[in-house]
């Protein structure tokens, strides 16, 4: 009895000690691989967005942003999802299960390779349920951008759907995409919840089979007691690592979905790609040209712009005015090739933007756009935004010139003070003003201001018209504006029509000669006059 005792205490500390070191290792093999994961998902979070960012702007086009946020947030997660079970189980089952198998052989190879026809079923099971997950999953994935978009456009419109009373109609708008969501939510439930029990099933069906085969081999005295209860149980422990396979197989293929719709992404083309090797330019030294530009957006019926030919002067100041849709931004965009031309070209100094570096010409220029871009930061980073070492001297003087110093000292920190997103905390003109000062900041020798001014009191107008007379100086500007006291400044005026360019010239001449410009400063004066 002693040694007895002594024997099954050795055993228990022997079973101890081994399922210590297994949990042990257990442990550590899940710290590795959450951090494999984790790390692998960072650095791919960190690819997708540079590729986002250097996506050409034709990419964007009709595309919901919400869409490109889910592949950041939803199908990231579903790949780190797959990755986390593939390296957890995905290695270990199927190595359980060939073992397992060996061992069968062992014992008797026929019996088993006999056993092994029920394989193609389970086979053909996996293959078709995954080809579903993976395409309910790719669905609900884009279900997830829908409702991101449904969201983050009614809270940055809150004041607008609070001031209409509109909030029964958001609900139900969300409402309704919240049904498909969960319609597909439920479909994959189904798909999932049915693999591991057909598996069991399957098991169970073909164990039961192979029981009556083996007693009948054993009744017939061709297979021994003992190999038919050493069968019976390696075969029926081989069941558990397929049944586990079936749930990983799952998440597998819907991580599979999630990893189509961001390497769509990845594999597109960069719009450096369309320079590669690209001439590098510097300041503009004797003009800019449009050579009968003719560009349409996609999918629009009409071109935003037809046969444009224009010329500007190395430190000319241009007026681009115009109805609403006329160009005036397109004919902007294309200089900043964000978009090139359908037909015709634009000249740099006698070369074709499509040969120029694109860096090297986004450098060239300063931009304002038509509303006033401000990033959750301080006004430091603000106005010094693409310098990461920034001149503070520098972009106090760029503030000052721009009128926006004074508010800034007022915010709480200063210079320092936190804007918040989209800059909440500022007012739309200290917004605009606080955009000059980048561009001035930038003192590139091209200037575009894009209805710089459309937000700024008349006091403060006057104190940037004074700056902007200043800055052009020495510099090529090209200004999109309608009122008077911007057109004026000009050295010539453009005027643009759905697309056409119907006169150039400055303002007392197409003030006699072209009737849509004369009706253009008429409107205005009215409006200012109104105003007053």
């Amino acid at each position: 009895p002693n040694e007895r005792r002594r024997t099954l205490g050795w055993l228990l500390v022997a079973l101890v000690l081994a399922v210590t070191v297994a949990n042990t290792f257990r442990f550590v093999g899940r710290v590795i691989v959450a951090r494999a994961v984790l790390l692998a998902m960072m650095e791919l979070r960190q690819r997708l967005y540079a590729r986002v960012l250097g996506l050409p702007m034709k990419f964007f086009a009709g595309r919901q942003t919400s869409d490109l946020v889910t592949r950041f947030v939803q199908d990231v997660q579903e790949i780190q999802r797959g990755l986390i079970t593939v390296l957890g189980k995905f290695v270990q089952e199927p190595l359980r299960a060939v073992f397992i198998l060996a061992l069968a052989l062992t014992l008797d190879w026929r019996i088993t390779l006999t056993l092994l026809v029920v394989a193609p079923l389970t086979v053909v099971i996996f293959w078709a349920v995954g080809r579903k997950v993976k395409k309910a999953n790719r669905k609900l994935l884009g279900i997830y951008g829908q409702m991101i978009g449904a969201l983050t456009h009614t809270l940055h419109s809150l004041r607008v759907v609070k001031a209409y009373t509109a909030e029964p109609l958001e609900r139900q708008r969300l409402a309704n995409i919240d049904r498909r969501m969960v319609r597909e939510q439920l479909k994959l439930a189904r798909l999932e919840a049915f693999v591991s029990p057909m598996m069991e099933t399957l098991a169970v069906i073909a164990g039961s089979c192979v029981t009556v085969w083996l007693a009948s081999l054993v009744l017939n005295q061709q297979l021994s007691p003992s190999k038919f209860v050493a069968l019976g149980f390696i075969l029926s422990v081989l069941m558990d690592p397929l049944r586990k396979l079936s749930d990983v197989y799952v998440r597998v293929q819907r991580a599979t979905a999630g990893a189509e719709r961001i390497f769509h992404l990845l594999d597109h083309p960069l719009e450096d790609e369309q320079a590669a090797g690209g001439v590098e330019i510097g300041p503009l030294r004797d003009r800019i040209e449009y050579q009968h530009v003719t560009f349409s957006y996609a999918g629009s019926e009409r071109p935003a712009l037809r046969d444009i030919s224009l010329a500007i002067q190395r430190g000319e100041t241009i007026a681009i005015v115009g109805p609403n849709g006329s160009g005036k931004t397109t004919l902007i965009s294309l200089l900043l090739r964000l978009f090139d031309p359908d037909e015709g070209r634009i000249l740099y100094d006698g070369i074709d933007l499509r040969e120029v570096s694109i860096r090297s010409l986004r450098k060239q220029i300063a931009y304002v756009a038509q509303e006033g871009v401000i990033f959750g930061g301080t006004p430091i980073e603000n106005i010094a935004y693409g310098d990461p070492n920034p001149d503070l001297e520098r972009v106090r003087e760029a503030a000052r010139r721009a009128s926006a110093d004074e508010f800034i000292r007022a915010l709480p920190g200063g210079y320092e003070a936190k804007l918040g997103e989209r800059g909440t905390t500022l007012s739309g003109g200290q917004a605009q003003r606080l955009a000059i000062a980048r561009a001035i900041y930038r003192d590139a020798p091209v200037l575009i201001f894009d209805e710089a001014t459309s937000q700024v009191d008349s006091d403060s107008e006057r104190k940037i018209h004074d700056a902007l007379r200043e800055v052009a100086r020495e510099r090529t500007t090209l200004i999109i504006a309608h009122r008077l006291s911007t057109i004026q400044f000009a050295d010539r005026i453009v005027v643009l029509d759905a697309g056409k360019l119907l006169d150039a010239g400055t303002h007392a001449e197409l003030v006699e000669r072209c009737p849509l410009y004369r009706n253009l400063c008429h409107k205005q004066l009215v409006r200012e006059m109104a105003a007053t």
